[in-house]
């Protein structure tokens, strides 16, 4: 993990190979057209744009990156559960429950003589879509049982006022559910730990709902009677002892039907599991936020470079203007075919329309892997990088933050009126006293003014760690972090993303016009299992990066490869007899790994450019 994702490469000049297509903008009509009547021709005449002849078409290979990084997948999963175990996996998961007693009576249930009398029970729900590839995955586990450790934090409402008791359960769970370094400050709280043991070769194909004692959490809530309780559990495997890969959905949010066996349930008295117990004798975990106080966390220790899905981790792609430019021009050359002028001042350079553009990604066929087969739907995001503040202009910012002293880092800005300083925006860099811990420091955002996006993540000496976070005057931006702890100092990378935009990725009918809509025929916007390579559409990230500038800055063009939320296909799905294709809506953990040549990235671009004319 401690592989920087901020990859800055040398830029070396290609040349590119380029034919020219059509003489006329609607000659085209084959290429870009968008359905009958849908040409790119029309669409640039009925928006006034005046163009001159011919089109070109131009095909750029292997065109050196300037620099690449990742984001990490999304760390906190709020309202839904997953358990990964396996030593030979760059994956693993824990998941977070929270239990809130108001019931003061509840712990009276509890047997004091039995140290059985308190179960954590866990169904394994069978989903209607890759549920046959969900069951096979579990079935690869090496062992028909896995041990599992359940660390369990509890607090009562002893000494304190109502408002004081529900001020510490939204601390409590916004600190352990949804953010993602929380561990690392309950660790001092003396955590209670249990071991249970979970069949995982069993657990879909029985429907199985396990229930299995916490005697030591147990010990500690019988001498706690008569007070309010809220207790947090994770769920993690235990070194050296969960061998073989596995991937276990357990039941997070669910409705409200007999369905809700499913979910993680404290069962208190004799009962073996939760089919048969008196309702006064089981209890749901909490709602934080309106959905149930369910969660988990997904690590992955991989390549820092390789596109994962599970929620979203998107490879970040920026190619150099002029670079670009000077390619373009080279084969323009070659072909004796006119160069368009460049603009030498001011904040537009108007140099090209692009009607049609797409970047292709080549993948690294051994390291790819796409769990069950599953085709991955990927989408393209682009975005135009900022100037981060007056102090720096353009690219990745790289900052050093010494322990114990706060740096000011970055302003935000008044959107109406961009002089005006609204916050002063820093980090600090600082041990973690009484936590046991020398290698453990807190990181603390700080904004000057607007205190809600404060915010305390947690990291060790050696780790490396990405944050997100928004900036105020920056429109629709976020602020990607990667912080590298050292003893002493936090290296601190930071890129602005500004106006993004998801490329359209719909297709039409060649002669209705009609969107697509069958997932089937929209197949060749999704990856599948022994595909070399990736190819998106980049129109308007390309539209920007040719004709847009800054006088005396470097404004990079963001590309970024995002797998979509829905993050894969089960092509076999069965309703009434036929098989057809629908959307797996649990997480699927695969990898698409980017090819390297060393520590270099080079990717194939094709653009149609239309020389623009004066206005």
């Amino acid at each position: 993990m401690g592989a920087k994702p901020f990859i800055s490469l040398p830029i070396s000049r290609r040349s590119a190979g380029l034919c020219l297509t059509g003489a006329f903008a609607l000659a085209i009509s084959s290429c870009i057209s968008d359905g009958a009547n849908r040409t790119g021709g029309e669409y640039l005449s009925q928006h006034g744009v005046l163009l001159q002849d011919p089109l070109y078409h131009v095909t750029l290979k292997g065109i050196p990156v300037d620099s690449f990084w990742t984001t990490d997948a999304e760390p906190s999963h709020l309202a839904d559960t997953i358990l990964l175990v396996g030593s030979d996996s760059d994956f693993s998961a824990e998941a977070r429950l929270a239990f809130q007693l108001d019931d003061i009576n509840s712990l009276f249930r509890l047997d004091s003589l039995d140290a059985t009398s308190l179960k954590l029970s866990l169904g394994f729900p069978v989903p209607p879509i890759g549920g046959d590839e969900l069951d096979s995955a579990a079935k690869a586990s090496s062992a028909d049982t896995v041990d599992l450790e359940v660390v369990s934090w509890s607090t009562t409402d002893s000494g304190l006022t109502d408002a004081q008791w529900t001020d510490t359960l939204n601390t409590w769970n916004n600190r352990f559910l949804i953010r993602n370094d929380t561990v690392a400050a309950l660790e001092r709280f003396h955590p209670i730990r249990d071991t249970i043991h979970i069949a995982f070769k069993t657990a879909y194909t029985t429907g199985s709902i396990q229930a299995q004692p916490l005697p030591n959490l147990h010990a500690g809530l019988v001498k706690i009677r008569g007070h309010k309780n809220l207790i947090e559990c994770r769920i993690r495997r235990i070194p050296g002892k969960s061998t073989g890969p596995a991937m276990l959905h357990l039941g997070g949010e669910l409705p409200d039907d007999p369905e809700y066996v499913y979910e993680p349930i404290l069962i208190f008295g004799p009962y073996g599991t939760i089919a048969g117990t008196p309702s006064s004798n089981f209890m749901q975990t909490m709602f934080v936020g309106g959905r149930r106080g369910v969660n988990y966390s997904l690590m992955y220790s991989g390549p820092k470079e390789n596109i994962l899905t599970g929620k979203v981790r998107g490879l970040h792609v920026v190619l150099d203007r002029k670079t670009l430019l000077d390619s373009i021009d080279a084969d323009l050359q070659r072909q004796n075919l006119p160069l368009q002028p460049r603009t030498t001042s001011g904040d537009f350079d108007l140099s090209y329309f692009v009607p049609f553009a797409k970047m292709t990604l080549p993948l690294d066929l051994a390291k790819t892997k796409l769990e069950s087969g599953f085709p991955l739907q990927i989408n393209m995001v682009t975005s135009i990088d900022s100037l981060l503040g007056d102090t720096i202009s353009g690219g990745i910012r790289v900052d050093t933050v010494q322990q114990g002293v706060p740096r000011i880092l970055w302003h935000t800005y008044d959107p109406g009126n961009p002089g005006t300083i609204l916050d002063d925006v820093s980090i600090t860099y600082d041990p973690v006293l009484n936590s046991g811990d020398a290698r453990l420091r807190k990181v603390i955002l700080k904004f000057s003014r607007d205190s809600v996006f404060n915010d305390t993540s947690y990291i060790h000496v050696g780790e490396s760690k990405q944050r997100t976070t928004t900036l105020q005057g920056y429109g629709k931006s976020f602020l990607s972090l990667t912080l590298d702890a050292d003893s002493l100092v936090l290296a601190v990378h930071s890129y602005l993303t500004v106006r993004p935009e998801a490329e359209n990725n719909e297709y039409r009918d060649s002669v209705t016009g009609e969107t697509i809509t069958d997932l089937e025929r929209r197949m060749q916007k999704f990856l599948h299992s022994g595909d070399s390579e990736l190819s998106l559409r980049a129109i308007h990230g390309f539209q920007r990066l040719l004709n847009r500038t800054r006088s005396n800055a470097n404004v990079l063009q963001d590309f970024q490869f995002q797998p979509s939320v829905f993050s894969a296909v089960d092509t076999s799905f069965i309703v009434g007899g036929d098989t057809t294709s629908a959307v797996v809506d649990y997480p699927v953990l695969s990898v698409v790994a980017p090819k390297l040549e060393g520590k270099s990235l080079k990717v194939d671009v094709e653009l149609y450019l239309f020389p623009l004319k004066a206005r």
